[in-house]
């Protein structure tokens, strides 16, 4: 048996996204399976900021029950999602503005009202945008 050796592949450091923790109270609506329009109502995890197609993104994680329009509870759903957001900063910190936007949670398209996340660490210049993009200072920002 023939044994070929492979020289190892260098190691390159693994960079770490900064920690953006921020939540916030989400509600919305779809339409319920037995009419009417059911509602949603729970939270948002804001996760990390992103850019996507030249626009500013947040990425984080949906998490609340859906109701009928009857009152019947569907379930609880959980959903990571990218959505558009706006920023703006001040010496008090950062707000992140997101809304309204659809979020498909067990197989409804819910659309969710616009809503505010207070991000408890301020936009760190190293974010996956490219440099020197308006994400990085503490003005208002949608693109990067």
């Amino acid at each position: 048996m023939t044994v070929l050796a492979f020289p190892a592949l260098p190691q390159r450091p693994r960079r770490q996204p900064p920690l953006l923790v921020g939540s916030g109270r989400v509600s919305g609506s779809f339409p319920s399976p037995w009419g009417r329009r059911g509602s949603f109502t729970g939270s948002y995890r804001l996760e990390r900021f992103v850019c996507e197609s030249g626009q500013l993104a947040a990425v984080g994680v949906f998490t609340g029950e859906l109701v009928a329009g009857d009152g019947t509870r569907i379930g609880l759903a959980s959903r990571r999602h990218a959505a558009a957001v706006r920023v703006s900063g001040s010496a008090a910190g950062v707000t992140a503005q997101l809304g309204p936007l659809d979020v498909n949670l067990l197989g409804f398209s819910v659309t969710v009202h616009e809503f505010m996340v207070d991000v408890h660490r301020s936009l760190a210049p190293d974010t996956e945008c490219p440099s020197g993009s308006a994400q990085t200072n503490m003005g208002s920002a949608t693109t990067c």
